[in-house]
């Protein structure tokens, strides 16, 4: 993301305008350089004139390329989140030696990563073998395996040490040995959490790396850390022709750990899956006015933007998919959400519980178990379909939920503290965001539905051809596009 800045440029309908101000969390006052008019508009309109080099075809990037583009980008993180001004020429330093290079490239690095705002801008060009090791493959793996069963241990032997004993082991078989050099690079791209693991004990690496418990780690700042998880409804909603009973369906929720707001959601008779995720991030990146308007609903949802950090029950949705591409393309880390520690979960099963309790007044509910329940028919007393329960779910989270005081964050509503900080108090110096990546978001993961959604003719399915139609509405609905499938002999 990238700041915006009173007196700067940015781009409004195609066209380059001067930012005036920012009179509040939702709007922007901007003026044409060439005729001097001045506009209040929507701050969600703008972004900034940074050009976009990143690649397209994210799949078609080779997994090695890609690893070492990521590495590199795990690397530069602590340098981009210091900023120019803070960090040193030691830290820079210290990255190139991990990587075999000197001050100038890391610096190119860092301006690709700033220009760009991708991951895949890191990839290397040129020669295939760069970063990769050039010893004989013997060595390779007797350096390798030295490594392993005598360097990290709990004796915890010296690089020397370990140096000695692959020469003694080359010796043996008659070839060459690396020199002591190759060999400290070699330890120093060994990962400090593994090596504090296996030279000490992995609690000593888990006190070290780990944050302390107490609130979520790492979630002080707004779109720092997004959580994401999936719940069936309880209520039972219709078909939108003859407004007969289809089930119950299932909400995927995406919060803003700090805030507490709602990032985004969706709304999906399909089971918790790759799509319903893609979806439910895509509206919690995009702007969401042009939503709102949609679905004919006042009020404000300002919070949007590419988040730092996205933790989930369970990540397999995202592993080896567009979505795990396009999160990783804009700097996205993707983590399961640690199983028994309090300070990584909660929030999410919190926040369902007060939408569900909710969700149980609406006709056709079918509450939260069958005592409950009791002799109440939820099919017979359904009426609202899942655009409508969309809709009102849209509107008890703008209206109520975001305008409510909340315990978890000092009895604020989740709106206030989003607004204080980006609009700043006395403690806090405030910032307002621009995605100009949030286009290309949306791209992304369209290339993920198109791919999810081909179906060859002899593999015809009437149950896949309704899921394949409805995702589509879907689509349309979220992101504002006309979608239609290619196939017309449906």
């Amino acid at each position: 993301m990238s700041r915006l800045i009173p007196g700067q440029a940015v781009i409004w309908q195609d066209q380059k305008w001067i930012l005036l101000d920012i009179p509040s969390i939702d709007q922007a006052l901007l003026r044409d350089p060439t005729t001097g008019k001045v506009q209040l508009i929507a701050s969600d309109q703008i972004r900034n004139g940074n050009p976009q080099s990143g690649r397209n075809g994210l799949m078609d990037i080779d997994d090695e390329d890609w690893k070492e583009a990521w590495k590199r980008f795990e690397a530069l993180r602590p340098l981009l989140e210091k900023g120019k001004r803070d960090r040193t020429y030691a830290e820079v330093d210290e990255v190139a030696r991990q990587f075999g290079r000197d001050r100038a490239t890391i610096y190119r690095w860092i301006s690709k990563w700033n220009t760009t705002r991708t991951v895949s801008s890191l990839i290397r060009n040129g020669r295939s073998d760069l970063g990769k090791s050039r010893l004989p493959d013997e060595v390779e793996r007797i350096m390798s395996h030295q490594v392993e069963v005598f360097y990290l241990t709990k004796e915890r032997p010296t690089v020397v040490e370990l140096w000695e004993q692959i020469t003694l082991a080359c010796r043996e078989l008659k070839i060459p040995g690396p020199n002591l050099s190759t060999v400290r690079r070699r330890v120093a791209r060994l990962g400090d959490r593994t090596v504090m693991a296996k030279r000490f004990s992995p609690k000593k690496a888990r006190e070290t790396f780990e944050p302390q418990r107490g609130s979520f780690p790492g979630a002080d700042v707004p779109l720092a850390v997004y959580q994401i998880d999936h719940t069936p409804i309880d209520v039972s909603l219709v078909d939108d022709v003859y407004r007969q009973p289809i089930g119950r369906a299932y909400l995927t929720i995406v919060i803003d750990t700090c805030t507490r707001m709602l990032a985004g959601f969706c709304v999906t008779f399909d089971p918790p899956g790759a799509l319903a995720t893609g979806l439910a991030m895509t509206h919690a990146i995009l702007p969401k006015s042009a939503w709102l308007a949609e679905y004919d609903l006042g009020g404000a949802w300002a919070i949007h933007g590419i988040p730092a950090k996205i933790y989930a029950d369970n990540a397999k949705e995202f592993r080896g998919t567009m979505l795990e591409r396009a999160s990783n393309e804009y700097g996205i880390v993707i983590e399961n959400r640690p199983k028994g520690q309090p300070n990584y979960g909660g929030h999410v099963e919190r926040l369902f519980r007060t939408f569900m309790k909710r969700t149980q007044s609406l006709p056709g509910s079918t509450f939260s178990n069958i005592e409950d329940r009791g002799e109440y028919v939820s099919d017979a007393r359904a009426v609202m379909t899942l655009r409508e329960y969309t809709r009102w779910f849209a509107t008890f989270v703008t209206k109520v939920y975001h305008l409510r005081p909340h315990r978890g964050i000092g009895r604020l509503a989740p709106a206030t503290l989003y607004e204080k900080f980006i609009r700043g108090d006395d403690t806090l110096k405030g910032s307002v965001e621009a995605n100009p990546q949030s286009t290309s978001w949306q791209n992304r993961l369209l290339q993920s539905v198109y791919a999810y959604m081909a179906v060859k003719p002899n593999e015809l399915d009437l149950s896949v051809v309704k899921c394949q139609i409805h995702f589509l509405q879907l689509l349309s609905q979220w992101t504002g596009n006309a979608i239609r499938p290619d196939r017309t002999d449906f």
